[in-house]
């Protein structure tokens, strides 16, 4: 299966030339970042460009390579040996650090170039179909992979809502400095996946008891019965207390995934506006807790 790598080569003239690898051992976070810029110096040594500039969203492999950071991962550093011997092929070179949220054109290029159709006359679920059969892995699967399948092997749930107010998603925001001036420092979130409606109210903790009272004034109360509520993997949001109620109320309970970006996205977007107005409303820090019912 292997773990994909990726890089873009960009001109002067703002052409993009897109390079991918797959990894097929077991290796750090740090160590593929190394194998990443290796490919890329490679590629360009090929290309016999002589004058480079390396960008990477690794501070640390950025760092170690100008030698400004300190080796302490002895994996590292026949990494490091192999960059700095080919750097020498180039008249001039330079390393710069950029920060991942300002490489996204970059990555979304590189993973395109990566999303390529793999011949191998078997289904795309092959592997994960075998794995919930049998219980075995396929003979090049690293742990990396191994974990990737048992995820996958999960069972499904549905991940979009068929009528309004049927699928609730529930987050808290906070804690949040300075508290109120009757203490309350988080804001307990819900937002309908249909509508993107939002319902919120502010707390000292959110604890238990606060969920299980919220979840029947605000929402069940107000709404009706949703089939469904998906939260974030908090122990506030994933107590017996809650599974309580909604074994009361059979009511669905799902902790949402980080490969679901459309319902994580929305839960998000509504965390941000809720900071955001309320913030514009406030006129004091200490008096944000009246204006979360108009924001």
């Amino acid at each position: 299966m292997g773990n994909g790598i990726r890089v873009v080569l960009v001109s002067p003239d703002k052409d993009h030339y897109l390079f991918t690898g797959k990894l097929y051992f077991d290796f750090t976070n740090n160590m593929a970042e190394y194998e990443a810029c290796i490919i890329g110096i490679r590629a360009t040594i090929e290309c016999k460009i002589k004058v480079l500039e390396v960008y990477e969203d690794s501070a640390l492999v950025i760092y170690q390579l100008k030698g400004e950071l300190e080796m302490r991962d002895p994996k590292l550093i026949n990494y490091r040996r192999l960059v700095l011997e080919l750097i020498k092929e180039f008249d001039d070179i330079i390393f710069c650090y950029l920060p991942q949220d300002k490489n996204q054109m970059t990555n979304t290029l590189a993973t395109l170039a990566f999303m390529e159709e793999e011949k191998d006359d078997h289904p795309w679920y092959h592997d994960i179909s075998h794995y919930v059969k049998n219980c075995e892995y396929s003979e090049q699967a690293t742990e990396n992979n191994k974990r990737t399948l048992r995820r996958l092997a999960n069972d499904f749930h549905v991940m979009t809502s068929p009528w309004p107010f049927s699928m609730w998603g529930m987050d808290a925001i906070g804690p949040i400095s300075p508290k109120t001036s009757n203490g309350h420092r988080f804001i307990f979130v819900v937002i309908d996946y249909f509508t993107k409606w939002v319902e919120g109210a502010s707390y000292a903790n959110v604890t238990k008891s606060t969920v299980n009272k919220f979840l029947k004034k605000k929402l069940i109360c107000r709404y009706g019965m949703p089939e469904r509520i998906t939260s974030k993997n908090a122990l506030n949001l994933n107590s017996s207390t809650i599974a309580e109620v909604c074994s009361q109320f059979k009511i669905k309970h799902h902790n949402s995934s980080p490969y679901g970006p459309k319902m994580n996205g929305a839960m998000e977007a509504a965390n941000k506006n809720i900071k955001k107005i309320v913030g514009k409303m406030t006129e004091t820090y200490k008096d944000w807790h009246e204006k979360l019912p108009l924001a």
